[in-house]
């Protein structure tokens, strides 16, 4: 029989398959060790050598070459931020009576709690000063320096921006346990213009209880100088993936000096986005802050919208809509609801002034008076073609939403 024709047992065919098997392991292994060895021997000249990279980022490119170095510990460093800072975080709790209404027409006064942070900015003979988020504010009766079950200092009210979402209240120091007073701490601004993104962000606040004051979350900036436009008002924010929830706001943001670079805002707290918070730039918060300091609350002129949302030329044309302010609810009773502007409509100018952008409608009113009387272009809801003229009354209304009380009650007897 030829040998050529000659066919494998079974077995024989699966011994020549393992003698296969092993062979090809064996000379794998030796590629593999020796490939090992050559990639270890790069990687180790690699090392050695600087390392260049593209930086194209913050409106900065180039290029730059540094030697490795070993990453810091980013732990101690925020423990460090946080111990620098803590003291001068605070917990600020609030009272709200609201009528309710029951399925029989009756109504009686409810009252319930909410919660905020603070940031002690300034320190006079017998005040301390604590700057936060006016909606932390919001339908106030009263309002509390937290500090344990025990103990709860009066808080009250220097001035209130709600455009801005900031207020500045105070505690008096007599008021204030002296060991607590020891430990209050003022906090450093810091400069929000010198921000670039990747920079360390520290938050720290009091989010859902009290029991959790002075939480620290970890993150870093990732967008600065944004315009964020929320219930019809624009802020300058910083955008950060430091965890933000209801309780941190009116806390601090903080950079890896421990100087606060921005106040928490969770009331930009929609929770329509994951893993992005927002904190109101410091420098402008600072110059709000100092008006507050010296005039108060300020007065505001009106045209009675309760919300709205800007309408530009893409938007516009999605929806075939003109460019505008579109209307979604009128102050009851104000300039606009008087004048019969109606929910759906849209302003599309206000004295011959075309609504460029947002914040057109708020600078036209920024310059005029209330009591003075302008002519609105209004297309009306459901409605095509031209603009009708429409007759506004602007009102002037107090910018705070608040009704906590400016001064204790013994400072307003006579006797004080």
């Amino acid at each position: 029989m030829d040998k050529k024709n000659k066919k494998l047992t079974p077995r024989q065919a699966l011994l020549w398959i393992v003698i296969a098997v092993l062979i090809g392991g064996l000379a794998g292994g030796a590629f593999g060790y020796s490939y090992g060895q050559s990639r270890s021997k790069a990687a180790e000249e690699a090392a050695a050598k600087p390392t260049d990279y593209r930086i194209a980022d913050n409106g900065f490119t180039g290029s730059s070459s540094q030697e490795p170095v070993e990453s810091p510990i980013l732990s101690d460093q925020v423990e460090a931020v946080t111990r620098s800072v803590q003291d001068s975080v605070v917990v600020i709790t609030t009272k709200i009576q609201a009528e309710v209404q029951t399925m029989f027409g009756q109504s009686y006064t409810q009252e319930y709690s909410a919660l905020g942070s603070g940031v002690l900015f300034r320190e006079e003979a017998d005040r301390i000063y604590i700057v936060t988020n006016a909606h932390v504010l919001e339908n106030a009766s009263q309002a509390f320096l937290y500090v344990d079950k025990e103990t709860s200092i009066p808080v009250y009210l220097v001035g209130e921006s709600v455009s801005n979402d900031l207020a500045v209240i105070y505690v008096r120091k007599t008021d204030v346990p002296a060991d607590v007073l020891a430990k209050m701490k003022i906090a450093e601004f810091g400069d929000s213009d010198t921000l670039r993104k990747g920079d360390l962000a520290v938050a720290i606040g009091s989010p859902y209880s009290q029991t959790m004051a002075h939480t620290t979350t970890v993150g870093i900036v990732t967008g600065v100088n944004q315009k964020l436009a929320i219930d019809g008002r624009v802020m300058t924010v910083i955008q950060t993936d430091a965890s933000l929830n209801p309780g941190n706001s009116g806390g601090a943001l903080v950079n890896s000096e421990g100087k606060v670079i921005g106040i928490n805002s969770a009331g930009i707290r929609n929770g329509i986005v994951m893993g992005m918070g927002f904190a109101i730039a410091i420098n402008p918060a600072r110059e709000v802050i100092e008006d507050l300091m010296e005039n108060g609350s300020p007065i505001k002129t009106s045209i009675g919208l309760e919300s709205y949302l800007y309408i530009d030329e893409d938007a516009g044309a999605l929806y075939h809509l003109p460019k505008g302010v579109y209307i979604y609810e009128v102050t009851a009773g104000g300039s606009a609801d008087r004048a019969g502007i109606r929910r759906g409509d849209m302003i599309v100018s206000v004295n011959g002034l075309e609504l460029a952008d947002r914040n057109t409608l708020d600078d036209i009113l920024a310059s005029l008076e209330g009591g003075s009387t302008v002519t609105v272009g209004v297309v009306r809801s459901g409605r095509s073609g031209s603009a009708v003229d429409v007759e506004v009354t602007l009102d002037s209304v107090s910018d705070t939403n608040t009704n906590i009380a400016t001064e204790p009650d013994d400072a307003l007897s006579p006797a004080a």
